[in-house]
């Protein structure tokens, strides 16, 4: 009575083509997440206008499906955020213990009430890591919210691992960062790497939902559950979110050039995927950005930062990988790493590590570079400034 095609296109999706037990002619998107009951909704042909028009909805659905159950594991609610009948705490992952050990001084039974941690591995399939925090040490409240947080994060860090967004290319995968020669000086004066906050940035849709998730969302939170998202929520998101973007390239590019510096006072620091992770500090989430038609796909609702990994297709040109600072919670115990400001938020970084080469614009005149190498030596890195590659005359 169905037929399944086997494309790519259409994974997950089975094609109804006779009416069979009350279900009109259509498409049948299909989903096993994790440990959530089984996911099944149908696109017919009669009410979407048409046998393809009904497979593009359903597409689309199958899509925004499969980029919320990217993280939906490790949120509220999630496979592994659910409440069983052995729990006595109330918190999911996290319970309260007596640790018994033996005194090696005197050899007698000693007891350690500790709260404990516990989250999956992200490093081995099918194990878990868990982290234990003495109530004798911090006293019960804070060891509990300690477990809490060490747990949360330990989430976040195996949803990440999972996702695609998050996946890491090659170490070696060059990144480039056009900037102003005085924005380049600040950087090496503080030693920090700016991050402008997203409500900052001239592109309004930043951290934003398209038109696809007001199409869709009456679906996906049937088939997944609620997860509200308020206006004054996501204009807060882009008000505490940090964003530095980086050109992934393989050699440098004339468009970014005019794009993002003025041609003639600018340079362009690259590096690699591996040295930019090693110098920036822990707390920064490093992700490539999908171009999507905000008009009709799906962007992710239940991770935090998903959002500001997802722009425009006609910013596809840029090819580009984002790092992002939450400054929500951000605390005086992470300042030595992190400085906020009204426009931004400037990060630790190590200059000397992070950068590979610096390359000054095309068709500036002598006395820039030799301005260019003059501050990195005065700022005692060993760092080779270079001229663009676009400055090499034709041969003829």
């Amino acid at each position: 009575m169905a037929a399944r095609t086997r494309s790519h296109e259409d994974r997950n999706i089975t094609e109804l083509k006779e009416s069979y037990r009350g279900r009109s002619p259509g498409w049948c998107v299909r989903f096993r997440v994790y440990s959530f009951p089984p996911i099944q909704k149908d696109f017919s042909n009669h009410r979407y206008g048409g046998r393809l028009e009904a497979r593009n909805v359903a597409r689309r659905f199958r899509d925004a499906i499969e980029r919320e159950i990217e993280f939906i594991i490790a949120c509220p609610g999630g496979a592994f955020d659910r409440l069983t009948s052995r729990n006595k705490t109330g918190v999911v992952g996290v319970s309260r213990i007596d640790r018994k050990y033996i005194d090696k001084r005197w050899g007698t039974p000693c007891h350690d009430f500790c709260w404990e941690a516990r989250w999956p591995d992200k490093d081995r399939e099918g194990r878990h890591r868990t982290k234990k925090f003495s109530i004798k040490e911090h006293g019960e409240p804070q060891a509990r919210q300690l477990a809490i947080d060490a747990r949360t994060n330990g989430l976040r860090e195996f949803a990440q691992h999972n996702s695609q967004t998050f996946r890491p290319p090659k170490p070696t995968t060059k990144f480039w960062r056009y900037m102003d020669f005085t924005k380049f000086v600040s950087m090496l004066e503080k030693g920090m790497l700016f991050f402008a906050f997203a409500s900052r940035m001239s592109d309004a849709f930043e951290g934003g939902y398209s038109r696809g998730n007001e199409e869709l969302r009456e679906y996906v939170y049937k088939a997944l559950g609620p997860f509200t998202i308020t206006s004054e929520e996501t204009l807060r998101r882009r008000e505490s979110t940090a964003l530095s973007c980086w050109h992934a390239n393989s050699h440098e590019s004339a468009a970014m050039w005019k794009l993002y510096s003025s041609m003639n006072e600018s340079i362009c620091i690259q590096t690699t995927f591996g040295q930019l992770q090693h110098a920036l500090p822990q707390g920064v989430s490093i992700g490539q950005v999908k171009y999507i038609d905000h008009e009709t796909e799906w962007v992710p609702e239940r991770h935090p930062l998903l959002p500001f990994f997802y722009k425009r297709k006609s910013f596809e040109h840029e090819h580009e990988y984002r790092v992002v600072y939450d400054a929500s919670g951000h605390t005086r115990a992470n300042e030595s790493d992190f400085e906020v400001t009204d426009s931004g938020v400037w990060v630790n970084c190590k200059p000397e590590e992070m950068i590979e080469q610096i390359v000054v614009a095309p068709d500036v005149r002598p006395w820039f570079r030799e301005l260019v190498e003059q501050v990195v030596a005065r700022y005692e890195l060993d760092i080779p400034v270079i001229p663009s590659r676009l400055d090499v005359s034709p041969s003829l």
